[in-house]
């Protein structure tokens, strides 16, 4: 992942756009602007607190063109409901996809004796924590293996004479290969135990305080006004807090001292048509 690491020393000041019509569903929120819509349910029980972390699927890639392009082999993207959150971006574009995605867009009214409530409608409110986990295949025996377009090798000094196209290029891990696969596996494994512990803390708490609370106003629409005036900065709050410390997380790892760097020596014959990789 890529970001601007400028620190942001408050909470960013995302703003939110009021209900168009209580009753009417709203456009498509555009970024900072987001519209809400009333569901036409009625009363309702409100017992759901619907989030989940969903636990990835592992997608392996051949590790050769990362050896000799990173330092890490390996990836944790994560996701809330339908959308990857930003993989290069400043970290103020994703603290913004993190608060677009914990603003309900429907409500559940209820009338008792002309006293109007409104609350988020928590069957409808669901917070999906997830991640695209990238990791190597496993080796063909001792090592990976492929030819590969010669431009994989982009600052290769080439001394022979030879203009072929192509290289095959081999790779083996330390102490061996199974050994870098299986490192790599657990990793990734590190960055999905702090995601899921981190999204836990900062959005699961959010999420559930937002669900319990309770608008009231003479409209429905004044109902809503008063379950974000309840709500405050908590919602910029816990997209903040989220990104800072999976970030700082992620950092701990992959930091060019972290335990998640590899470091390789690539050996070339004279005329590049040939490439070994072993990890050091």
């Amino acid at each position: 992942m890529s970001f601007d690491r400028k620190r942001q020393s408050a909470t960013p000041d995302f703003q939110r756009q009021p209900p168009a019509s209580p009753r009417r569903a709203a456009a498509p929120a555009p970024a900072r602007a987001l519209q809400r819509r009333l569901g036409n349910q009625g009363t309702q029980r409100f017992i759901a607190r619907k989030f989940e972390f969903v636990r990835p699927q592992p997608i392996p890639q051949d590790p050769i063109p990362l050896a000799l392009s990173r330092p890490t082999l390996g990836n944790t993207r994560p996701g809330l409901n339908d959308a990857l959150l930003p993989q290069t971006a400043t970290k103020l574009a994703y603290k913004e996809a993190v608060f677009n995605a914990l603003q309900p867009q429907t409500f559940a009214p209820s009338d008792k004796n002309g006293a109007k409530t409104v609350r988020v409608d928590a069957d409808k409110f669901v917070l999906k924590v997830f991640a695209e986990v990238n990791v190597v295949t496993r080796p063909n025996g001792a090592m990976w293996s492929g030819t590969y377009d010669r431009g994989i090798l982009p600052n290769a000094a080439c001394t022979g004479g030879g203009q072929a196209k192509t290289v095959q290029v081999d790779m083996e891990g330390k102490p061996d290969s199974m050994a870098l696969y299986n490192k790599v596996q657990a990793h990734e494994q590190e960055h999905v135990t702090d995601l899921d512990r981190i999204s836990k803390a900062k959005l699961k708490a959010y999420h559930d305080f937002l669900v319990g609370l309770a608008g009231r106003g003479k409209t429905e629409q004044e109902c809503v006004q008063d379950i974000f005036k309840q709500v405050g900065k908590r919602d910029a709050l816990a997209a903040n807090e989220f990104v800072d410390t999976w970030l700082e997380a992620v950092q701990v790892y992959d930091k060019p001292t972290g335990t998640h760097h590899s470091k390789f020596e690539t050996r070339l014959d004279r005329d590049c048509t040939t490439a070994h990789i072993k990890e050091k």
